[in-house]
């Protein structure tokens, strides 16, 4: 019982995703690891384009459905060591140990090739999706810092077109 409570605390119900919270308390310890035994560590932040134009079109539950076929794309694609969190609405992040950012990129692209070429099927009909993937490298500044530079470069994904993934400078 007590297994059940943590984990539906720590868990997004609708996608199976670690929740925001959780996911900044495991990446908080894994910098701290990572600093520790001198070992590079990544993050990745991603935002489905359009999202709301996907509502708009399939209604909330197809957006539902698009979000949790999101979400088993990203992890089909991802190492097990690998943690994907949903951070609210259609935004998730990615923290990926012992990955130098540039490492990251390709394991990105990867994520967003998945993301793409996936079906997502509802009420008798298919459709696509496709994200924008910020990426930086979690250094000596922390993990705060990391985030703002992920999220500068995914907007920066977003600005220059979209289903793109973007290394923060």
């Amino acid at each position: 019982m007590r297994n059940r409570i943590i984990r539906l605390a720590e868990t997004d119900s609708l996608t199976g995703a670690i929740n925001r919270r959780c996911f900044l308390e495991r990446a908080r310890i894994a910098v701290g690891e990572a600093d520790r035994h001198q070992r590079s560590l990544s993050i990745l932040l991603l935002d489905i384009d359009h999202f709301k134009s996907v509502n708009d079109t399939w209604g909330h539950a197809g957006g539902d459905v698009a979000l949790t076929r999101f979400v088993e794309a990203c992890e089909t694609s991802l190492r097990p060591n690998d943690l994907l969190g949903r951070f609210g609405g259609e935004e998730f992040a990615v923290l990926l140990p012992e990955t130098n950012p540039y490492v990251a990129v390709t394991i990105a692209d990867r994520v967003r090739a998945a993301i793409e070429t996936t079906n997502i099927d509802h009420n008798g009909s298919t459709f696509r999706i496709t994200a924008s993937i910020g990426i930086s490298g979690i250094g000596t500044d922390g993990l705060d810092a990391a985030l703002s530079r992920a999220d500068a470069a995914l907007y920066a994904a977003k600005r220059t077109g979209r289903n793109r993934v973007e290394l923060a400078r």
